[in-house]
């Protein structure tokens, strides 16, 4: 993986951005205060697009300069690009559960979308993206995803959608550009959960080859390759019903946003919703 980031400023911004160097290979890389930008090619046919990664200020007197810094890179980039991530600003009154709104700035914002001839791919899920996590929460769109300059041309089954959020007063948005099929992934990976299991210690001490290498690192090489098998026999037996119960908090979660996009929820209902988050974000 290639990597890139940009610094937070105090407890705001922080950007994050990475390329998979299997199938890509990032040929330019470019970043400001508020977004950073990597020119991208496809390995398989040398199709070079952008993808460009943005945190909008909070603070109202830099709002205006954020999205000049964004306007300048996308006029500025000569292949097709996709831009995403947190705007902090709506589009429309109804883009907001309050309907309270600045005006100003929406024109801004839309003005902006015009000059830039971007256009907002169409978001699957939820209605918000953000919540302040009250008992009484106001509810935003803030976070989107916009296309430019033919980029859905070369990705045809391009879809985006929120997902559940856990864990964050925002919901993550997934741009699939294929068919969404889910593989089974067959890397090792050890859950830190495991060590909070009632046996696993004993477990492992139980498994723990006996050392018959003269040279450590002989040793270790045992170690490892047995211990990986048989934690993965581990994960398959406990896991199952970890996995279960995670899903099943996140149906409850999930249930609950359906209901509050259809009708207000009670005090009590929202501190619920929490509750079963914080439960699920205990064992991740």
């Amino acid at each position: 993986m290639s990597w890139e980031w940009v610094s937070p400023e105090g407890r705001s911004g922080g950007l994050l951005i990475g390329a998979n160097n299997e199938i890509l290979e990032v040929t330019e890389y470019k970043k400001g205060r508020f977004c950073q930008f990597f020119v991208l090619k496809l390995r398989e046919n040398e199709f070079k697009w952008g993808v460009c990664n943005v945190y909008g200020p909070v603070q109202m007197y830099l709002k205006a300069e954020f999205l000049r810094e964004l306007m300048e890179l996308i006029l500025s980039t000569e292949v097709p690009i996709i831009v995403g991530g947190y705007f902090n600003l709506v589009r429309d009154s109804f883009e907001k559960s309050s309907g309270n709104i600045n005006a100003s700035l929406v024109n801004m914002f839309n003005q902006f979308v015009s000059d830039t001839s971007l256009r907002e791919t169409h978001r699957h899920g939820g209605t918000y993206t953000w919540t302040n996590k009250q008992s009484s929460p106001i509810m935003a769109v803030l976070d989107r995803i916009f296309i430019l300059a033919g980029w859905e041309m070369w990705f045809l089954l391009a879809s985006a959608r929120s997902l559940t959020r856990v864990g964050s007063d925002h919901n993550p948005l997934l741009v699939e550009t294929e068919n969404g099929e889910n593989t089974l992934s067959q890397i090792f990976r050890f859950e830190n959960a495991w060590l909070n299991q009632e046996g696993f210690k004993e477990w492992v001490v139980a498994k723990w080859p006996q050392r018959h290498k003269a040279y450590i690192l002989d040793h270790w090489n045992v170690v490892s390759s047995r211990l990986r098998k048989y934690l993965k026999g581990w994960s398959r037996n406990w896991g199952s019903d970890q996995k279960k119960a995670k899903q099943n908090l996140l149906l409850i979660i999930e249930q609950w946003d359906k209901m509050a996009e259809e009708r207000e929820l009670t005090n009590s209902e929202w501190v619920d919703r929490y509750d079963k988050e914080d439960e699920l974000c205990e064992d991740l």
